[in-house]
């Protein structure tokens, strides 16, 4: 008995460890955040991991809300732009100083602005 329990408990643990992301709720509700530098990617994600936990259970996940938030330091449309900007400076002005400035540009705006929030049910 001890065997199996200690086994189950094994078990728990890497499921848990291979989904850092997930946070299993009451009901079944389980409940996901993830960021990343850009809003389909973090959603892309969130999506994929949830799907994988609940593949983990012979499960598909079924998505009971999904909201995705930016959350970076300037406002949206700026960090777009100057990162759209910055990408182009980069490679037109490859080892030129204008692609110098792109790589500034582009360092400051790629970090992990969206966070995409989901709560899902694995059936």
């Amino acid at each position: 008995m001890k065997k199996h329990l200690l086994g189950i408990l094994v078990l728990a643990i890497a499921a848990c460890a291979n989904h850092k992301d997930v946070r299993p709720g009451d009901n079944g509700m389980n409940h996901i955040v993830v960021r990343a530098g850009e809003r389909d990617g973090a959603e892309r994600k969130a999506i994929k991991e949830a799907n994988h936990y609940c593949g983990s259970q012979n499960k598909h996940a079924v998505f009971v809300t999904e909201k995705t938030n930016y959350n970076g330091s300037m406002d949206e449309k700026d960090r777009d732009t100057l990162h759209n900007a910055s990408t182009a400076a980069m490679i037109v002005g490859n080892g030129t100083p204008i692609g110098s400035m792109g790589a500034a540009g582009y360092i400051m705006s790629n970090g992990k602005d969206y966070a995409s929030e989901m709560t899902f049910k694995c059936e």
